[in-house]
């Protein structure tokens, strides 16, 4: 008796031993493809940060967004709008769309996703079924990344999302910037009219494509007379 007493303990304790092994092997699986996952979320994060990176105009982020953002989120119902110029502009994957209805029928779920009041802080929030990232920068919101709940029940899809929110608001900074950066560069401080530089290069585009156009071209110049004796009187604040 004692020894199929031993024998029974010995083989519950090897079936417990290799139930035991079977869990950590997979425990060891779902972690190794979670790590996997997490690898491959950073290899399309980085990739998508970089292609922003080479975008300094709207239009050039647009083009990212529509190629990248899908297969970033793993979803092709994410949807951007930007604010540009005190206006939004949606940038979408919904084909045979009109961008203008678009951004009308998204404008709903923008005006409760971003608080009226600046000092108000922007928060991701849940509206009409849209998880709504807000893209802050500065205390500023640039823009909003929403994509339906449905598509966003995992907690590293929301990880992904907030990244890429973050990556998608300092481009769109970004872009602000080198615009008026660039526009600073061709217009007199003064006057907002073009610079010389920039006049001489719109000039020399003109009279080339009226050279290939066999088209005629005229120029315009306006002048002020005596306008020197103005500044020598009253100075040159009064004459700006």
């Amino acid at each position: 008796p004692a020894l199929i007493i031993l024998t029974g303990v010995f083989v519950l304790h090897q079936q417990r031993k290799r139930q035991e092994e079977q869990t950590q092997a997979r425990a060891a699986e779902a972690d190794a493809k979670q790590a996997e996952a997490r690898a491959v979320e950073l290899e399309r994060l980085v990739a998508f940060g970089e292609a922003l990176g080479r975008a300094l105009t709207i239009d050039a982020i647009r083009d990212v967004v529509l190629q990248q953002l899908p297969r970033l989120t793993g979803t092709d119902r994410a949807w951007v709008m930007a604010r540009q110029e005190g206006r939004w502009q949606a940038f979408s994957h919904e084909a045979g769309q009109d961008r203008e209805k678009l951004e009308l029928s998204y404008m709903d779920v923008v005006e409760h996703a971003v608080p009226s009041d600046p000092a108000k802080p922007a928060v991701p929030t849940n509206v009409y079924g849209h998880m709504c990232l807000p893209m802050t920068v500065g205390g500023e919101v640039v823009g909003l990344l929403a994509v339906p709940e449905s598509d966003a029940t995992t907690d590293g899809r929301q990880r992904v999302l907030a990244a890429a929110a973050t990556l998608l608001g300092t481009s769109l900074r970004n872009s602000q910037l080198f615009r008026e950066v660039k526009d600073n560069s061709l217009r007199d401080g003064l006057t907002g009219c073009y610079n010389r530089t920039h006049t001489l290069d719109v000039i020399g585009a003109e009279l080339r494509r009226a050279r290939r156009s066999h088209q005629p071209v005229s120029l315009i110049m306006l002048d002020i007379d005596h306008f020197k004796q103005i500044n020598d009187r009253y100075g040159h604040l009064c004459g700006d």
